[in-house]
């Protein structure tokens, strides 16, 4: 951008990282599958989202509560980040209704500062980064 004759860059996010002196707090999980099945299908997201380490699935009624870092606030949400193929997702609802469990081809969960900070605000609560099959 320039202004008055002078050029402004304008930073929106930047992360970099050693990877030998990071320490980040970060699971991954691929496709998580059972060999010995011949056909394994997931219903629902949470059904996959239950065998990822690191996250908390619980049903409430018709609705699931997702957990990575455990309950950080009392009033406010405790919902993680949803990022399905780099787009930013803002529920477990919104994120169940755009991807179908069995075209994830691997599911990445950022759970500590260091990681989630280019997320801002929105990364507090931890972030679910789901890749799915193309």
């Amino acid at each position: 951008m320039k202004f008055n004759g002078m050029y402004y860059i304008i930073v929106i996010g930047l992360f970099a990282s050693c990877a030998s002196s990071s320490s980040s707090s970060s699971t991954s999980a691929q496709n998580i599958t059972d060999p010995t099945k011949l056909s394994t299908t997931y219903r629902e997201l949470a059904d996959y989202l239950q065998r990822v380490p690191g996250i908390s699935v619980t049903r409430r009624g018709n609705s699931y509560s997702v957990l990575v870092r455990g309950m950080s606030s009392i009033s406010g949400s405790n919902e993680p980040l949803y990022i399905i193929d780099r787009i930013q997702v803002g529920s477990y609802d919104q994120a169940a209704a755009m991807v179908d469990p069995n075209d994830i081809a691997r599911v990445e969960v950022l759970k500590d500062v260091a990681s989630t900070n280019i997320y801002g605000m929105r990364g507090a609560n931890g972030v679910i980064i789901i890749h799915t099959k193309k």
